[in-house]
């Protein structure tokens, strides 16, 4: 199954195995896949932080939660809150760096 990903990717990135401009482009896939799990890792990192300092009605906590609560919620309907104590976040930032990971790997295998 890994493989017809595999080449999906190639095929939406139009990388030609074994040439130096497949290996460009993929550098460059991998770069931003990287950057957009280290970014999305901070903004659910940061909504955890101001949901302690800000009123939930406060513009920046707002514009935050209308980003991470849809990743959330999923994750919410599964595991309820413990004893008052939303285990939530971390369990979507784990699930982050999980698919994070797979992404890369299948990305550096391509290269």
């Amino acid at each position: 199954m890994l493989r017809w990903y595999a080449s999906d990717v190639r095929c939406l990135a139009n990388v030609r195995p074994n040439s130096r401009e497949g290996a460009i482009t993929v550098n460059s896939l991998l770069a931003a896949m990287q950057l957009i799990i280290n970014g999305l890792t901070l903004v659910v990192f940061i909504d955890v932080v101001l949901s302690f300092l800000l009123n939930p009605f406060h513009p920046v906590r707002r514009a935050l939660d209308s980003v991470v609560d849809p990743m959330l919620a999923p994750i919410r309907r599964i595991v309820p809150p413990a004893g008052g104590l939303d285990f939530s976040p971390a369990i979507l930032l784990i699930l982050i760096q999980i698919l994070g990971r797979v992404v890369v790997s299948l990305l550096i295998s391509l290269g």
